[in-house]
């Protein structure tokens, strides 16, 4: 069964299609990573390491400011699905962005996002039934929805805290409090967007 979910954000034209999966315990990350690199057209996603993933929200935000740079026509990177990646990253450094969120060979659980619309040509973009095919027949691996507690327990938080900045300050400060897991991940994610948002500005 597909556990390919189609997400619609708002402010975001229905032309571009956003499609979401999680991956566990990928068996293959070393074929994944080759198409990557070789930029095989046919694998044209973001495939980003679930342990630099804090949140659903924390992906979605990179999502809609990498379609919206499309949009705009305004890229820093090759194209929408390396746009995310760096929209994830608190810099402006694609290399380091792809060194912190992207997929290594010792990768085991992958996030994967496809966002799909009509070119000139390809008029008619891949439908969701298309991209599950194509991801089901070549990642080794679990699927699952990508929720939030799916997310939770692949999170790389002295990662997170690096990347983030969030070693000192409030994040240090939630730590020594007494809050709910839930509670203290979402001030976290919070600081997490702040970061993200400052980038480039």
């Amino acid at each position: 069964m597909s556990q390919l979910e189609t997400v619609t954000l708002e402010h975001l034209p229905p032309s571009h299609k956003i499609y979401l999966c999680l991956f566990k315990d990928v068996q293959n990350p070393d074929f994944l990573l080759t198409q990557l690199r070789s930029r095989n057209a046919d694998f044209e996603y973001a495939f980003i390491d679930s342990t630099s993933l804090i949140s659903r929200l924390h992906l979605l935000a990179a999502v809609f400011r990498a379609v919206n740079g499309l949009l705009g026509d305004n890229l820093r990177t090759p194209n929408v699905h390396s746009e995310i990646v760096l929209s994830m990253s608190a810099s402006n450094n694609i290399a380091e962005a792809y060194q912190k969120f992207g997929i290594t060979s010792g990768t085991k659980h992958v996030t994967i996002v496809k966002v799909v619309f009509p070119t000139d040509s390809v008029p008619v973009p891949p439908n969701a039934d298309d991209v599950w095919a194509h991801l089901s027949e070549n990642v080794e691996g679990t699927p699952l929805p990508l929720t939030d507690d799916n997310i939770a327990g692949d999170t790389d938080w002295a990662k997170m805290h690096k990347v983030y900045k969030m070693n000192g300050g409030p994040a240090a400060r939630l730590d020594k409090m007494s809050l709910d897991d839930k509670v203290r991940r979402k001030e976290k994610e919070t600081l997490a967007l702040g970061g993200m948002a400052l980038r480039g500005t």
